[in-house]
């Protein structure tokens, strides 16, 4: 393991640009191989740009997070997370899905959008080293990053999803918020 501290701000952000970018070799693998493939580092990278502040969303970027529970899984949702997302897109910006990278529901959505269109990346897989409350980080997370938010929610209407919406909406407001 690298001590990432010691990194330059530009060292540090090429490492960080390096995660995000669309990487061929994700094309066959399915979100539990994308999950284990992700540097092992990643969230030491992502709190040290954190902690120095180093990191501005660039104004031609637009992330675009797309969560959802696990219960809805179907072609039928896929179809739907796919239509809303091309609603969303900015033709005249680079996109970069953010998620979770569970293996089921609208994780798996977009990492299947993510493959499709060759888009960049930013994933926030659960660092369950922090026990229980790992989800709601990683939530937290991509609620923050994200510019727009599509979430394929439960009919129940609870679990992580509807704990990422809460915090979407109160980081963006509704603006931006499309439930199906």
């Amino acid at each position: 393991m690298k001590d990432w501290t010691k990194l330059s701000d530009a060292d540090l952000l090429m490492a960080f640009n390096y995660i995000m970018a669309y990487d061929p070799d994700d094309f066959a693998s399915t979100s539990r191989q994308l999950a284990k493939s992700y540097p092992n580092d990643f969230w030491k990278i992502y709190r040290e740009i954190e902690h120095r502040g180093i990191y501005k969303k660039p104004d031609d970027y637009q992330f675009i997070g797309i969560v959802g529970t696990r219960k809805r899984d179907s072609i039928d949702d896929l179809a739907l997370a796919v239509v809303e997302f091309h609603k969303m897109q900015d033709p005249d910006k680079k996109i970069v899905v953010v998620s979770g990278l569970c293996p089921k529901g609208g994780d798996r959505f977009a990492t299947i959008i993510y493959r499709r269109l060759k888009t960049m990346k930013l994933w926030f897989p659960a660092e369950w080293s922090l026990g229980r409350h790992a989800g709601f980080v990683r939530n937290t997370e991509i609620a923050r990053w994200s510019d727009g938010l599509i979430a394929v929610v439960s009919p129940d209407r609870k679990g992580g999803t509807e704990d990422t919406v809460k915090k979407f909406t109160n980081f963006h407001g509704h603006d931006k918020l499309v439930i199906t």
